[in-house]
């Protein structure tokens, strides 16, 4: 299995109603690049960037691509990557998005772009990051206008190692989250600078059954309705505030 890209630029689109696998067959990559204002990817199902090999996808300059469901770095021993760069690229998902399936995935939010997750389906919205054992996932959201709004919850290490990094003036906002699910998981989160700011509707775990760090530096904000540190026998929850 060899190289394979897609480039859609310059107010060119494509359409889609199947799977959609960027980087397939161990040993393989893919790559797919949406940029451009009026450019758009568009399919109604699944989008795996990372299946069993390596997956990019970057989404730059007014790009826009809409989606069903998302993955990034699906299987153990993949690797998927995705930006999403610049005032107006976005990123649309009906349903969710797994950073760290089983495999090693990043998610990079940076210079005003924007990805919205969930408006209905099988997992309402949810987001994870390092869902399974053994896996990484990794979302960095940098810079003023950087956004991720999710209608579900967020998980940093539900099963495996997670981090999320809000710096600089980006932004997420979801129902609940947990940093730290399950018992051999790691997660950290880190907001940090002022305008940075993580808002839970609902309940924050820090350290649910594994363990979950989550520091709050140089004025950002985090608010949440309800939070525990520590929920469960032999977690290990932290909260560190610091800065004015």
């Amino acid at each position: 299995y060899g190289d394979g890209s897609l480039r859609i630029t310059d107010g060119g689109s494509v359409t889609g109603e199947e799977d959609n696998y960027i980087g397939y067959k161990s040993g393989s990559t893919g790559s797919v690049t949406v940029s451009g204002s009026g450019s758009t990817w568009d399919n109604s199902d699944l989008v795996t960037i990372g299946h069993d090999g390596d997956g990019v996808l970057n989404i730059t300059d007014g790009g826009v691509v809409t989606i069903a469901e998302g993955h990034i770095g699906y299987n153990s021993g993949s690797t998927g990557a995705v930006t999403i760069s610049g005032t107006g690229s976005v990123w649309d998902s009906s349903d969710g998005l797994t950073v760290g399936y089983a495999g090693n995935g990043t998610l990079n939010i940076t210079n005003g772009g924007t990805f919205n997750n969930g408006v209905g389906g099988h997992y309402a919205g949810h987001g994870n990051i390092g869902h399974a054992s053994g896996s990484t996932g990794a979302v960095t959201v940098s810079g003023s206008g950087s956004t991720w709004t999710s209608s579900g919850g967020l998980s940093v290490g539900g099963r495996g190692s997670g981090t999320l990094e809000i710096t600089d003036g980006g932004t997420v906002s979801n129902t609940s989250a947990g940093i730290g699910g399950s018992v051999g998981s790691t997660g950290v989160a880190t907001v940090s600078g002022p305008e940075s700011t993580w808002t839970i509707n609902g309940y924050l775990w820090i350290g649910n059954q594994g363990d979950g760090r989550l520091d709050i530096t140089d004025g950002a904000t985090v608010n949440a309705r309800r939070t525990r540190i520590g929920g469960t026998d032999n977690s290990t929850g932290a909260v560190t505030v610091s800065g004015p």
